[in-house]
């Protein structure tokens, strides 16, 4: 069997290298002694979350030729690719991501001489599944499969852990909501596996004795209902029963297109249509292989996230899941509304609202209309990924101006009895709260 060439402190290149996956996977290699290369759209902050790995700049979206990868390949003993997203969005393309991206970085490692690519694939990954994600990581498998490499492919099932993301991050979410636990009809049983187990499978193929040439299903052996799952977050973060109340189908594709439209966005939002359509094809796979191949004793879903009893952090981050993008949504149209309201029925009362402080009717109407403007502008960038940290910025600014501003121009508001003064405290309070809950992983 080829052996894997091996150095003091080999390093391995690991794409996705802060995702829910690949941060998991990074930590594991690092305290086997292995040197990683991250590689990752920010490197930036990368290295502040994670220190003391070599973070680099890359994007399967744009990096789809091997010259791109080659220098990032240089004193690189192996690969792993936990690269991946869920489905099309702003600035995210399956095709680019799972296929041409991830091909030419396989073209790059066997040019390099790099011979073991170890591919986080996923369960039901084939050239016929009911998803474009499926079907992207289907063909970006076989084209890995196709090349002269000393290739791993592991599909994991559903990877359970301590930290979350995505869909790990709405079943935690669900499992907190207070009254019931809500589960779409028709949900197909989904097999679990932990998040330590696919990092230390990802070690052990990167061992000089580690089969090569194989694809394998990383899952339990046993299936689950999605209720039973959500049922034992609940259970692990210490929250009273609630019953499970089951949910038309169409309620969650509804929900679906609606993540589709935040995808539009910037927002990777874990309910996507993908993310519903998969939950009713089910996600079971069949680890006999693995197990046989490896040893490998799969933890079950009981065990898991098998890290201990759950914090007060886990239980905070469990019940903002769902308020925290209420809060920012209702914080945009507060700021759009204002604005709309300004410019259109409440124009004439505003301005006149202006002349009464002393402004003239001329400056009092362009000051009306600038700061609606500004008002509207705060609202929409609100709702867009890219600029949400910046318009809550904004929001506090803005505000600070607009007390200011009333204190000099009409200090009466202050113990006016609608408090219109008063009112934009708790707004001020709740864009610092949303600022500093704004990072996503």
């Amino acid at each position: 069997m080829p052996e894997m060439p091996m150095t003091d402190r080999p390093c391995v290149l690991v794409t996705g290298a802060g995702g829910f996956i690949g941060a998991a996977i990074v930590a594991r290699l690092r305290a086997e002694g292995f040197a990683v290369r991250g590689v990752a759209r920010d490197p930036e902050a990368a290295a502040r979350r994670m220190p003391g790995i070599d973070w680099v700049l890359g994007d399967f979206n744009r990096d789809g030729a091997p010259d791109a990868w080659r220098p990032r390949l240089e004193g690189v003993a192996a690969v792993v690719n936990a690269a991946g997203i869920l489905q099309d969005g702003a600035g995210d393309s399956l095709d680019a991501v799972h296929i041409r991206g991830a091909d030419a970085l396989f073209a790059a490692a066997e040019a390099a001489g790099i011979r073991r690519v170890v591919q986080i694939s996923a369960i039901g990954a084939e050239p016929d599944a009911a998803t474009a994600f499926m079907r992207t990581k289907a063909e970006g498998d076989r084209r890995l499969q196709a090349r002269d490499l000393d290739w791993i492919v592991l599909r994991p099932g559903l990877v359970i852990g301590r930290p979350v993301y995505g869909g790990t991050g709405l079943i935690r979410g669900l499992a907190a909501l207070p009254f019931a636990i809500p589960v779409m009809a028709g949900a197909k049983p989904m097999q679990v596996i932990g998040l330590e187990d696919v990092a230390a499978e990802v070690v052990r193929s990167l061992g000089p004795d580690a089969k090569i040439r194989v694809v394998h299903d990383l899952v339990h052996p046993e299936p689950h209902e999605l209720a039973e799952i959500i049922t034992r977050h609940r259970q692990w973060l210490g929250f009273t029963p609630v019953p499970v109340l089951t949910a038309p189908a169409w309620t969650g594709r509804l929900l679906g297109k609606v993540g589709d439209v935040c995808g539009w966005f910037g927002w990777r939002a874990p309910i996507r249509s993908t993310a519903i359509r998969q939950t009713l094809e089910g996600v079971v796979g069949d680890p006999a292989g693995w197990v046989a191949d490896t040893g490998a004793t799969p933890t079950p879903l009981e065990a898991l996230p098998g890290l201990g009893p759950a914090t007060v952090q886990d239980r905070w981050h469990a019940r903002l899941w769902a308020l925290r993008p209420l809060a920012l949504v209702g914080l945009a149209l507060f700021w759009l509304a204002s604005g709309l309201i300004a410019l259109g029925p409440g124009f004439t009362d505003a301005v006149s609202t202006l002349i009464v402080t002393g402004i003239d009717a001329e400056p009092a109407r362009w000051l009306t209309a600038a700061t609606a403007a500004l008002d509207i502008a705060i609202g929409a960038a609100l709702l867009a990924r890219r600029w949400h940290r910046a318009a809550l910025v904004a929001t506090l600014l803005v505000s600070l101006a607009y007390l200011a501003g009333g204190t000099l121009l009409a200090p009466a508001l202050w113990v006016d009895p609608l408090a219109p003064l008063l009112k934009i405290l708790p707004q001020m309070l709740l864009a610092l709260v949303l600022l500093a809950t704004a990072e996503s992983r």
